[in-house]
């Protein structure tokens, strides 16, 4: 296929059976991430983690921390802390569906960043980021740079990276399961 064509449905099959029953952390960000580069033409992505705390104050905040190896974390920015009521998270959770770049850099909402996520974000060199819910949780983030074609993403690219980040849930909730037994 050329350019920015794939076929949605397929990608999308093939990523399910691909990732099902996968339990190591490492090698489902590796599969879940290549696949999707590789039938979208994208340059670059990750998947990074969600963990949730509630300080002593009661706020709650959100970890974003790489899924893959210790090796690789180190190429990725350190991790992040979004405060519940900061304006990315407010909106990731809120609507549960991508956000883009474009958007976090010319939309007055984005405005009151805090500098840190502000830079964060920059510093990923992402286009579209996409929350992974599990039973209402956050749980993940998928951060996919430019096309390869330097192409917009579509309406339809969107759909299908949301179709993906609903897919990873599962994987993701199994894998996570399975680290923390580990840690044990």
């Amino acid at each position: 296929m050329k350019g920015d064509q794939y076929d949605a449905s397929l990608t999308i099959h093939q990523y399910s059976e691909s990732i099902s029953n996968i339990l190591d952390m490492d090698r489902l960000a590796s599969i879940a991430i290549g696949i999707m580069l590789e039938a979208m033409q994208i340059e670059r992505g990750f998947l990074f983690l969600v963990d949730s705390e509630r300080q002593a104050d009661g706020r709650k905040t959100y970890k974003l921390r790489s899924a893959r190896s210790p090796e690789e974390r180190q190429l990725v920015v350190v991790v992040v802390e979004l405060e519940e009521d900061g304006v990315i998270a407010s909106y990731l959770i809120r609507e549960q569906k991508a956000l883009l770049q474009y958007d976090l850099d010319l939309l007055p909402a984005y405005r009151n960043t805090s500098p840190a996520e502000r830079n964060w974000f920059n510093e990923l060199r992402s286009e579209v980021y996409i929350p992974i819910f599990a039973k209402k949780q956050w749980i993940g983030l998928l951060a996919f740079g430019s096309k390869l074609s330097g192409n917009r993403y579509t309406r339809e690219d969107l759909s299908v990276l949301s179709a993906h980040a609903n897919q990873t849930a599962v994987a993701l909730e199994n894998a996570r399961l399975v680290e923390t037994i580990s840690c044990a």
